[in-house]
């Protein structure tokens, strides 16, 4: 039951009453329910669609570990998003607390397994979204005016496409793998791709691009991508195609800095009618082609500034670059004596020639990790700063995949 607390004042002119906010309300789901129950934590509902009816704006829906045999689209089989109010009131569809990572969204059949319809203010966290059964372009779409949606250590997979469509959405601490084309293909302006990992993935794991209009002004940082661009299915003409893991085209003002990069068909390509883009202090290792590419293909890539990478061991060109106007600027392209790079840990060792090699960025205050730049009298090129004060840092290693 909703509750509201109305607050009721005599005044000596008369009387005056003033009701507080109504508060969220948290339902649940479980394997184990039923969908006559009331949705409390001890009568929780059946089915994810049953509980989506029930949210009102801000509520939370819990749902406990297991396998759901149903989608989560729009308006289609009893389902609903609920629009939040803000990013501060959001509408919740996440995993039980605990169960994070136990919770599988995998229906039988359809195109899809999220589709959303004008929403905004939603949070999906902690579920594991599988399209193994689908056949659709992509495991979540997210329309033209879908906007301010969260995506929160969610893991995707098993699809042509990951994410598909919108702007101005977080998409943060998820895993996004084993799609036979792209990862996250976006066209609209105004996000943020933050901690995620990104691999075996056929196409690119991010695609910047939308042939009618720009896509501008996102922030893709701290990032990991292994294993992704070695081959995929071309529609229009029936030929496998590979690619980049990043794809940063037709667009301004975009940035992609403090990522980990390694054992990709190629690493970064800017290009395309990309201006204004912003590549900072990644490491980049192992690619079987070209590590960073600045392109002058199809209205080509404009001041493109390219600083503090650690590009090396790719097969190819470490950095290309034809575009027009491009800064190149403390970019370190031999061996930087990482700690472990085929067992996944590209901290730098003490001496290496890449520490303080780097030029400080307003962009780029802090390393992957947290960790304050500069921590010594001058930044690091690459993606972690050598011995950084612990603002909020933690060690991180890079999941073990094969050196090709």
């Amino acid at each position: 039951m909703r509750l509201a607390v109305a607050l009721i004042f005599t005044l000596v002119s008369g009387c005056a009453s003033s009701r507080l906010p109504v508060l969220p309300t948290t339902y649940y789901v479980a394997t184990t329910g039923s969908d006559s129950n009331a949705g409390t934590e001890a009568a929780p509902f059946r089915t994810i669609a049953q509980g989506s009816r029930a949210l009102a704006p801000g509520d939370t829906l819990f749902i406990r570990q297991g396998t759901y045999a149903e989608a989560m689209i729009h308006r289609s089989g009893g389902f609903t998003f609920q629009r939040g109010t803000s990013m501060n009131a959001m509408t919740r569809y996440a995993a039980y607390p605990g169960e994070e990572g136990k919770v599988v969204i995998q229906p039988p059949s359809g195109n899809f397994v999220m589709l959303f319809g004008g929403t905004a203010y939603v949070e999906v966290s902690g579920l594991v979204l599988d399209g193994a059964n689908t056949s659709g372009g992509a495991v979540v779409i997210l329309r033209a005016h879908d906007h301010h949606n969260r995506f929160l250590r969610n893991e995707i997979r098993n699809g042509r496409q990951g994410i598909s469509g919108g702007g101005e959405h977080e998409i943060i601490g998820n895993e996004i793998h084993h799609m036979t084309g792209y990862g996250i293909y976006t066209d609209g302006d105004n996000g943020l791709v933050e901690g995620n990992i990104f691999h075996d993935l056929g196409g690119y794991a991010i695609h910047l691009f939308q042939q009618n209009h720009t896509v501008n002004n996102w922030v893709i940082r701290n990032n990991t991508f292994f294993g992704n661009g070695k081959g995929f299915l071309w529609s229009k003409t029936g030929e496998m195609r590979k690619t980049s893991a990043v794809l940063i085209s037709r667009g301004r003002n975009n940035q992609f800095y403090n990522n980990l990069i390694y054992n990709n068909h190629a690493g970064i390509f800017v290009g395309y009618g990309a201006s204004d883009t912003l590549v900072a202090n990644n490491t980049i290792y192992g690619s079987d082609d070209y590590g960073i590419l600045v392109s002058s293909e199809h209205s080509g890539s404009l001041n493109a500034r390219i600083i503090n990478n650690i590009v090396w061991g790719n097969r190819g060109e470490q950095i290309l670059n034809t575009g027009t106007n491009t800064t190149l600027q403390a970019n370190f392209t031999s061996d930087p004596w990482v700690v472990n790079a085929e067992g996944g840990d590209f901290h730098l060792r003490a001496g290496s020639p890449a520490i303080e090699a780097g030029v400080a960025l307003r962009e780029v205050p802090v390393d992957m990790v947290g960790g304050a730049r500069p921590s010594g009298s001058a930044c690091d090129a690459g993606a972690f700063q050598f011995n950084a004060p612990p603002a909020g840092s933690q060690t991180y290693t890079a999941p073990v995949v094969p050196v090709h």
